[in-house]
């Protein structure tokens, strides 16, 4: 391939070489790598970011369920509300026209994807929403402060957090 994709990639690789970012014995297998690339094929480079255990999402889902009890709800509003706790959100201008159609794509992309309308916009014609993240989204970092979050609340709540953790992992390894 010769097209302005190799290009672009042989100087992304040759900077990183040059900033000591990958090791010079890296640098031609990675060139050869690239040469191969189509140039009618979009590729995404994004960093690497470890995934979550299961165990994690099973333990953060027990836990919004085992709060509902207590505080007579669902698990999916114990959910969004510490969601809307952790204050990861952006606020985005969307025109006035467009705000339902904007907010059912928002909220189909998952149950944490929240958008709440917050006022006009300064941009005539405009509404301001709040879109959070839903945890799907959350690094591995921002997982464990929500997780910690449902740890708090279930510990008000009076639920015993570290025994039920223990449980759900003694539940997998049965099931493995």
């Amino acid at each position: 391939m010769t097209g302005k994709m190799t290009f672009i990639i042989h100087e992304w690789i040759k900077k990183m070489l040059d900033e000591g970012k990958i090791d010079s014995t890296l640098s031609v297998p990675l060139m050869m790598m690239v040469s191969g690339i189509e140039d009618d094929i979009e590729y995404k480079l994004e960093p690497y970011h470890e995934k979550r255990s299961a165990d994690s999402n099973r333990y953060c889902w027990k836990l919004c369920e085992e709060i509902a009890k207590v505080y007579k709800t669902t698990k999916e509003e114990i959910y969004k509300s510490t969601i809307k706790a952790m204050g990861i959100y952006e606020v985005v201008p969307i025109r006035k026209e467009n705000v339902e159609r904007f907010k059912e794509a928002w909220e189909s992309k998952g149950l944490g994807n929240i958008c709440k309308v917050i006022g006009d916009s300064k941009i005539k014609g405009f509404v301001n929403l709040k879109i959070y993240f839903g945890t799907s989204n959350y690094t591995s970092k921002e997982m464990n402060e929500y997780i910690d979050k449902l740890r708090k609340l279930g510990e008000k709540a009076g639920i015993d957090v570290l025994t039920l953790e223990e449980k759900i992992k003694l539940d997998m390894r049965e099931k493995w």
